[in-house]
Parts: C-alpha cells; structure tokens; sequence
C-alpha cells in the first residue's frame, strides 16, 4: 500500500520584484514587495521507492495559489523537483 499524508498550513507568500527602468539621462531602481496570508491544504503520495508526487492549495484574500509537482531524491537534503505552479 503506499503512503499518503494530507496537511493543513497557514503562512505568508513573500513575492518580491526588481526591476530597471531607463529614460533619457535618467535611469531608477525600483522594487515591489507583496505579502499574502494563506490558508491551505497538501497532500504527498509515494509513487516508487523514492518518487513521491504532491499537490498543494493555498487561498487567501488576494491571492490563491495551486502547485503539484514530483520529487526524486539526488543525495541527501536535496531532491530533484518537476513544479507546475499557477
């Protein structure tokens, strides 16, 4: 039987923007910080020995976020990740 965990989370999105704009003599640095509250839910499911696929929903006031993607661990601490995000 293989293995799913389902989770609920709170936390904040932090989406940070840089961005260069030229004119003239003129030239301006400016930057764009959003932070979002969300409520969500996750859930993983092993597929293989080590391949796991996960879905995560998270919505807030003004923004809602859905991801999913596969995950393959390469050595220890760090996995491999295919992500589609919308």
């Amino acid at each position: 039987m293989k293995k799913r965990i389902i989770g609920m989370f709170v936390g904040i999105l932090m989406i940070s923007s840089t961005g260069f704009a030229s004119g003239g003599l003129s030239e301006v640095i400016y930057g764009n910080n959003k932070n979002y509250w969300q409520v969500g839910a996750m859930a993983v499911q092993n597929i293989g020995s080590k391949t796991k696929v996960y879905e995560q929903v998270a919505m807030g006031k003004d923004r809602t976020s859905l991801e999913g993607g596969v995950s393959y661990p390469v050595v220890r601490n760090v996995e491999f990740n295919v992500i589609i995000a919308i």
